[in-house]
């Protein structure tokens, strides 16, 4: 579980010259086995949510990760409860299974090498992403869409208790979409805890156990997609647009885009 109290985040230094903070949650509890996403316009302040939750930015309050305060986490300990994949990825010059591999060295001592319940752990993680057979594929010479469910890989590899996610399925052909939303329901139903940052309204409502809206940094709404689609003056606001359930039997996605 990661539990969050009167967090504030999102400038160079607390405090420094006053500015205000990008991000303030008076509380949020994320539960494992749950699929959560945060909707919001661009510069809402999602990206700098998930930075905040993985220790990338400097935060006022309390982010708890299994009881454990985050700040207070070593490295390898924050990359048992958390694992984050960004939104702009870097394509290292190496094949797929040497990049699934960085995912096992949390688990290992400086220098050593690894075993053999490493590579079975490989061996797993690209069976669970469909790149068994890009192994031996360099990273740079896959799709956009191989290349996210490659480092999806490294992360199932490293085995967080936690995937956060910003915009997975940005720049994604709707297969690629489609088998991502796939990959994410199952880490979920495996009991894994997913936070998510989505751009996409219909897929977001269809996958997600939980929606959070984020306006200025704030989170003005939370439930159910069920449970949303009752305020439809503040998405529409939010967003220029609501939904509602399709009626169709052959849609992608369960929720469709309305004026």
């Amino acid at each position: 579980m990661i539990e969050i109290r009167e967090l504030t985040a999102g400038y160079a230094a607390p405090g420094e010259r006053g500015e205000p903070p990008v991000i303030s949650i008076a509380a949020e509890t994320f539960s494992a086995g749950k699929i959560t996403t945060v909707i919001g316009k661009n510069g809402s302040g999602k990206s700098t949510f998930l930075k905040t939750l993985v220790g990338l930015l400097p935060y006022r309050g309390s982010i708890r990760c299994d009881k454990r305060e985050l700040r207070t986490l070593l490295p390898k300990e924050r990359a048992a409860c958390i694992g984050y994949l960004p939104q702009t990825l870097t394509a290292p010059h190496m094949d797929v299974r040497t990049l699934v591999a960085h995912g096992c060295f949390r688990r290992k001592k400086m220098f050593r090498s690894l075993g053999e319940s490493d590579r079975e752990q490989i061996a797993a993680a690209l069976r669970i992403a469909d790149l068994a057979a890009y192994g031996d594929k360099l990273v740079p010479a896959l799709s956009g869409g191989e290349r996210q469910r490659a480092f999806l890989a490294m992360l199932i590899a490293q085995d967080p208790a936690f995937f956060l996610l910003d915009e997975v399925t940005s720049y994604m052909d709707i297969a690629h979409q489609k088998a991502t939303v796939e990959l994410v329901r199952y880490l979920a139903a495996a009991g894994k805890g997913v936070l998510m940052t989505s751009h996409d309204l219909a897929l977001s409502f269809t996958v997600s156990d939980r929606i959070l809206v984020m306006n200025e940094g704030r989170m003005i709404l939370s439930g159910t997609p069920e449970e949303l689609l009752e305020e439809r003056d503040t998405l529409r606001r939010c967003f220029g647009i609501c939904l509602g359930k399709t009626n169709s039997g052959n849609a992608l996605y369960a929720y469709e885009l309305q004026n």
